[in-house]
């Protein structure tokens, strides 16, 4: 059967148009490509972004934009590290400096910016996000752990939460922080960081224990981790019996969150001290051959 004049005519045409679509949209495409390389730190940004979980392929392009003089790409390549992981660790000397550096203001002491997205909050926090790159990278060495006790005094608070938090990510292995991370514990912005950290640090954390249980008793985010991190350190130390009845005690807290994290870590401790029972032979016990 043969296909009409006019329709013949219509198909090339529709073939003619798809065509000209698909060319138009691949050079918008390359053209978005090439432009967001001309524009120097938005294409930067734009690709430190997409950079994901575990991308190890990206650490020079990530390591290559830490020493940019626009604070916004400097963030997003401390971001892309951290997202990345262990896999960007010849990139930690460098964080430590970031670290160190600890850009500030005493405008800006504590509270920071309103606008998250301004260049002034970027610069903010630059020092909270190589902490937080370092604790995602680990592990710790002897420099990283200096870094990061001298942190937990910095005058940012969020160089001090992501300074916890780092410390907490690598327990036993920065064990030399642990009277900076008591002292953090008077502090409203790291404490419940802190005492992650503490529950982290293995038998020498044990000496944190009167301070954990006192802040059992406050009304703040802190309750709930010093109660996980009493019952990690149980299993070193038999508990006081104040530090028993305070969990306890939690276990009645107007907050399920807190109600939770006690009634967890008073099942954990109860098995530490099962555990430790059943492991020694009572003194009267038949001898086996």
């Amino acid at each position: 059967m043969r296909i009409p004049k006019d329709l013949t005519g219509s198909l090339n045409r529709f073939r003619l148009r798809t065509l000209f679509a698909m060319v138009t949209v691949l050079a918008c495409f390359c053209a978005a490509v090439a432009w967001f390389d001309l524009l120097g730190p938005a294409g930067d940004i734009f690709r430190l972004k997409r950079i994901s979980y575990g991308q190890a392929s990206s650490v020079a392009f990530a390591m290559g934009r830490l020493d940019s003089h626009d604070p916004l790409v400097q963030r997003e390549a401390i971001s892309a590290l951290g997202r990345i992981g262990p896999s960007a660790r010849s990139a930690v000397s460098r964080l430590i400096e970031i670290l160190a550096e600890d850009k500030l203001t005493d405008s800006l002491v504590d509270s920071g910016p309103t606008d998250h997205a301004d260049v002034s909050w970027a610069t903010f926090t630059t020092s909270s996000n190589a902490a937080w790159a370092i604790g995602n990278i680990g592990p710790t060495d002897a420099v990283a752990s200096t870094a990061l006790k001298d942190a937990l005094k910095s005058k940012n608070r969020y160089t001090r939460e992501y300074a916890a938090y780092a410390i907490s990510r690598h327990g036993g292995t920065v064990a030399s922080a642990i009277p900076e991370l008591i002292a953090a514990l008077d502090d409203d912005h790291v404490a419940f960081l802190a005492a992650r950290a503490l529950g982290e640090m293995g038998r020498p954390g044990v000496v944190a224990i009167p301070k954990l249980t006192k802040l059992l008793a406050l009304t703040n985010d802190a309750r709930a981790e010093s109660a996980t991190a009493l019952s990690s350190l149980s299993a070193y130390s038999q508990l006081p019996d104040e530090t028993m009845l305070k969990l306890n005690e939690l276990r009645n807290d107007p907050e399920e969150y807190v109600r939770k994290a006690a009634s967890d870590a008073i099942a954990l401790i109860e098995t530490y001290q099962l555990d430790a029972t059943s492991s020694v032979t009572p003194v009267d016990a038949p001898k086996t051959s």
